[in-house]
């Protein structure tokens, strides 16, 4: 499941890269929380504890980022 593998891949590598619709994210783990940021608006980091708060509060197009995980593609390095 895709869900599984993110949280897999961003506990390995702290770092995840995924592609939601037409923008590509980053998601990188860090000391004191989560941050997740479009590579094309770098500077409009957003930052949450944990993976399961960024899935439940980031928000793409009005609906969650847990409620668009079907659109998700997670892109390797």
């Amino acid at each position: 499941m895709l869900l599984t593998e993110l949280k897999q891949r961003l506990e390995n590598n702290n770092e995840v890269k995924i592609k939601l619709y037409t923008l590509d994210y980053t998601i990188r783990k860090e000391d004191d929380g989560i941050i997740i940021y479009a590579d094309l608006y770098s500077s409009q980091k957003k930052k949450f504890n944990d993976i399961d708060d960024l899935l439940n509060n980031y928000y793409v197009y009005n609906e969650s980022m847990i409620n668009c995980l079907k659109d998700v593609v997670i892109l390797d390095k």
